[in-house]
């Protein structure tokens, strides 16, 4: 003890001189304490109640714990052989907005596709341990003998719908040469598999065939490869297809190529060898930002044409689309292909024949009985079938047959050679009804209603030409050939489609502003920022001439510009200090208005010292506000087009208009404060009028 004497009065006198030390020993001393008479195990506090984002009575299991064994069990006990999963985060925005839509598609798949619907998001579902997501929402479709397949569509319930109703027939059956026809028409690239059913309804390679099908729909659900079936052998052996198991590409614009038998048969293989010798000739933009660096060197390559439609998924010929399809088939038929003719000759038939049967379809639903239809008939009829055959929806033991008399004073044939196809146009053309005793006709009015968006008339320097060049310019355009016109000039373009519905903004962003939402077509050359739009009516014949004006340089470039608003007005007012807005449609008759000097500033929205000069010229305007001869004026150059003359490369920037030699413009320098003074100095070394201050 009296050793420890010596070490205690130590460490008091230590302490003494430093009293923090006593602190930090008494923390650590508590801390200690306080670390051994804790609870050996830590408090658990309950997980927050998840949001239910379906309500109990909706058609879609919601299963907001994530619990995946519920989910299996609940498909064991199904009845339907599809199921559609949406993997959702009940926190996240996308995931509430697509849940109306899913929603919407399970009420209309009802009984025929089981809608599920996973928190894969809850921290201690087996969801967020068991599937790997990379994002919220993801949908997932699912076939009772398949894997799974995602879907990369556009979360809208139409397009659920129809991706779900590919899924369960992913597969065409084509019977005959007449039908073998119509489905390899509406597209490109189509692939086709022959298969021996005369043994088993499930031959050897049918159900990778199959499977493969559903692959290609998670590949590109917006436009898919069509997959068919020739269920004939006589019919496969008319393409040279003698063996079963064989599948093969038929191509609109090049040969058939056939699927080696010395590959492998696996529905990957094949989906991998479709998609590699697939032609798009007209593929739809989409803006998937996991296909955005593709889409880029796509229309970057040369100047494109554009249809801005709207796309409705169940109706899968669309109309618009096609008959934009027709002009570019014919525009590359470079060798003058009879098999392309023929292609755009049964495209134009089946449209007819899509129009009529929706007409009588329309017609069927307002009648409660077999009465005799009077309605308007424009009807392509195969001549080898003879009627079309309908079925009444309200009653499905009722049948009806649809036939159109042939004329013989107003008929034209399609195709001289083949006689299987015929176009009936006549005056009074006949629908016979099976039941019907005494038929009943009436006339058809051919005027097309369709009509193309105006865009407004821009006053920026319009060309004028005289009439010699114009009598040339039209003569070169009846002269030329447009079938194969893109092979034999230095002016081709590309052919793209884009969904008014889900992409507009596109459109907005190129200045088109549509009234309604028509079809619209527009030629995009994105390298030398030049835009021209089709003002006149949407069809085959006008597309036609727009291209051959743009190979002849005989098309005017339109320009982006904002509406003209109230705002302009007040500048009119004396007794007001403002700045005049310019826009691409009073460029004309503001800036090059021989009469006066005008002194225009070019900027942009997002121009930070656009904004900080903003004052300035307001007080410069104010300098010269009695002056009548000089007009302070300037132009968002971001949302409004210009001739290249009257472009600038930089933001802000200052040019002098002086009147009556407007092409002798001044640009303010660079390397000058643009002050109150050196503006006014500016003015005055450039005016031509005299001023007043």
């Amino acid at each position: 003890m009296r050793q420890l004497q010596p070490k205690r009065s130590a460490l008091l006198q230590v302490m003494a001189r430093h009293p923090e030390l006593v602190s930090l020993v008494f923390a650590f001393v508590f801390a200690i304490l306080a670390n051994r008479t804790s609870p050996s195990q830590s408090t658990e506090y309950p997980a927050l109640q998840p949001k239910v984002i379906f309500p109990a009575y909706s058609p879609v299991k919601d299963y907001i714990y994530g619990s995946m064994q519920m989910v299996r069990q609940h498909i064991q006990n199904s009845s339907t052989e599809v199921y559609f999963i949406m993997y959702y985060a009940h926190w996240d925005g996308e995931s509430l907005e697509t849940a109306t839509e899913f929603e919407q598609a399970a009420y209309l798949l009802q009984g025929q596709v089981t809608f599920l619907a996973v928190n894969c998001w809850f921290p201690s579902g087996s969801c967020r341990k068991s599937v790997p997501l990379k994002y919220f929402p993801m949908l997932m479709a699912y076939n009772s003998n398949f894997e799974g397949i995602q879907y990369h569509g556009i979360l809208k319930t139409t397009y659920m719908v129809d991706f779900l109703e590919r899924i369960c027939s992913p597969v065409s059956y084509v019977p005959n040469d007449i039908e073998l026809g119509k489905f390899v028409a509406q597209t490109e690239s189509t692939v086709l598999g022959h298969f021996d059913f005369s043994h088993s309804l499930q031959p050897s390679g049918y159900l990778t065939y199959y499977q493969a099908a559903l692959l290609s729909l998670e590949k590109n659900p917006i436009q898919p490869m069509p997959f068919g079936v020739i269920t004939s052998s006589k019919l496969a052996s008319s393409f040279g297809i003698v063996m079963p198991r064989t599948v093969y590409m038929t191509r609109v614009m090049n040969n058939t190529v056939v699927y080696p038998r010395s590959s492998n048969f696996t529905a990957t293989s094949i989906v991998q060898w479709a998609h590699q010798y697939r032609e798009e000739l007209v593929p739809w933009i989409v803006p998937n930002p996991m296909k955005s660096l593709r889409l880029s060197k796509q229309v970057k390559k040369k100047p494109f044409v554009l249809l801005l439609t709207s796309d409705d998924p169940s109706d899968h010929f669309k109309r618009n689309y096609q008959q934009l399809r027709e002009v570019a088939m014919d525009y590359y038929n470079c060798n003058g292909s009879s098999k392309i003719q023929t292609t755009v000759e049964i495209l134009t038939a089946i449209q007819l024949q899509e129009e009529q049967i929706e007409k009588l379809k329309f017609e069927i639903k307002k009648r409660t009985s077999s009465s005799v239809a009077s309605i308007k008939c424009k009807q392509f009829i195969f001549l080898s079938r003879g009627c079309v055959n309908l079925n009444n929806y309200y009653n499905p033991q009722v049948h009806f047959s649809v036939c159109c008399n042939l004329s013989d004073s107003s008929h034209r044939n399609l195709n001289n050679n083949d006689a299987r196809f015929r176009y009936v146009e006549s005056e009074n053309e006949r629908i016979c009804l099976d039941n019907a005793e005494e038929p009943s006709c009436s006339s058809h009015d051919n005027s097309d209603n369709r009509g193309a968006f105006h865009l407004p008339s821009s006053d920026v320097s319009p060309p004028k030409y005289n009439a010699s060049y114009i009598a040339a310019i039209e003569e070169m355009k009846s002269a030329m050939q447009f079938t194969g016109l893109g092979c034999h000039t230095n002016r081709s373009v590309n052919f793209f489609a884009l969904n008014w519905d889900e992409y507009g903004i596109i459109a907005k962003r190129l200045g088109i502003e549509p009234e309604s939402k028509r079809p619209t077509l527009a030629l995009l050359d994105l390298e030398n920022e030049v835009e021209y739009i089709m003002e006149s009516t949407y069809n085959v014949s006008n597309m036609v001439n727009f291209l051959k004006s743009y190979t002849v340089s005989d098309l005017i470039r339109q320009l982006k510009s904002t509406p003209v608003t109230s705002k302009e007005q007040v500048c009119k007012d004396n007794n007001v200090v403002c700045v005049t807005e310019v826009t691409s449609a009073t460029f004309h008759e503001i800036v090059l208005n021989v009469e006066k000097d005008v002194l225009l500033l070019y900027y942009t929205p997002w121009c930070g010292f656009c904004n900080s000069l903003y004052q300035t010229y307001l007080d410069i305007t104010k300098v010269f506000q009695s002056s009548q001869n000089l007009t302070i004026a300037r132009i968002n150059a971001d949302a409004n087009d210009l001739p290249w003359e009257y472009t600038v490369p930089t933001y802000p920037s200052l040019l002098f208009y002086p009147a009556g030699h407007k092409s002798w413009n001044a640009k303010f320098p660079d390397d000058e404060d643009i002050s109150l003074e050196n503006l006014v100095l500016f003015i005055l070394d450039n005016a031509v009028r005299p001023l007043e201050f």
